[in-house]
């Protein structure tokens, strides 16, 4: 799913299995998925609504299917149906067709959308953070800040403060960045990624002992099983994080003793190249070498994938 639809990736694995039809939910960052395959010249939506989509290969066997329900996604209606049976049913309409229409870069239709939502529920707080969304893509950032601090105050949670912090970290604003993310890990049943992503933003405020911290407690409160369930993902980000931490404090050995584990559990070649450097700073040069050949090969892989 980390992979473009075109990409050699898919067509291998299409080929492979003979997937010829895909189903998706909307869900958990699923929009963009959607978005994807809109734009895909070798697959096709022939449906798509609020909370699902149905894409096709495209072959000469499903061409006159694509015909047959032709789906454009800037311009197809969301939601599907005005037909409601209660305010209920009407607001999860709304509120799902707005985070569609963001991902599928339909921003106006997405804030009037959130805006109909809220219409029908006013402090709801994920319809204040889908309008925010939505203005955050149409450069209304005040707007936008304004509508995640409402949501915050009316339901403080680890979602609400999540969103505020992210919106304060694109716009720059570090100190307030890491005030909203301590809330949120503060409110979150299972606040390791918060605690991690707080350690990033120390990192972004030149707080290398305060991200060292928070990086210890995002390890502590994790499943010792987050490992095996997230790929590496979450070890990943603190190996990294510690050795940019290191780096900064000036101590390059454990900087690098971090970034070869980071480099170990990625498949990215940013981390080999940040490891090259690190030797070099040390006078490995053939230790920087071998790094380079192996962000190379990861690069190379990227590619046909």
């Amino acid at each position: 799913m980390k992979s473009r639809p075109d990409s050699l990736a898919w067509e291998t694995e299409a080929n492979r299995y003979g997937i010829n039809t895909v189903l998706l939910s909307i869900s958990d960052g699923m929009e963009l998925a959607v978005k994807n395959f809109c734009d895909s010249t070798l697959w096709r939506p022939v449906y798509l609504d609020e909370v699902s989509a149905v894409i096709v290969r495209r072959s000469p066997a499903t061409e006159q299917l694509i015909q047959h329900f032709p789906v454009n996604c800037a311009t197809a209606p969301l939601p599907v149906s005005a037909d409601f049976a209660n305010s209920g049913e009407e607001f999860a309409a709304w509120i799902n067709a707005a985070g569609v229409l963001e991902a599928l870069g339909r921003q106006q239709e997405a804030l009037s959308a959130s805006d109909k939502a809220l219409n029908l529920f006013p402090n709801n707080p994920y319809a204040l953070a889908a309008r925010a969304d939505a203005l955050t893509s149409l450069d209304r950032w005040p707007e936008a800040e304004q509508e995640l601090s409402r949501a915050a105050a009316i339901a403080p949670s680890s979602f609400t403060w999540s969103a505020l912090a992210n919106l304060y970290r694109s716009r720059g604003n570090m100190a307030e960045a890491i005030e909203a993310m301590r809330s949120a890990a503060e409110l979150s049943p299972r606040p390791y990624t918060l605690l991690s992503d707080l350690g990033y933003l120390y990192l972004k405020a030149n707080q290398p002992q305060d991200a060292l911290r928070a990086f210890q407690q995002a390890e502590r409160s994790a499943s010792p099983d987050i490992q095996a369930a997230d790929n590496g993902t979450f070890a990943f980000m603190l190996a990294q994080g510690r050795s940019v931490a290191w780096h900064q404090l000036g101590h390059v050995a454990q900087a690098v003793a971090f970034q070869e584990k980071a480099a170990q559990l990625s498949n990215a070649p940013e981390p080999w190249r940040r490891l090259a450097k690190l030797y070099r700073q040390q006078g490995r040069a053939e230790d920087a070498i071998r790094a380079e050949l192996m962000a190379n090969a990861s690069e190379q892989k990227q590619q046909e994938q």
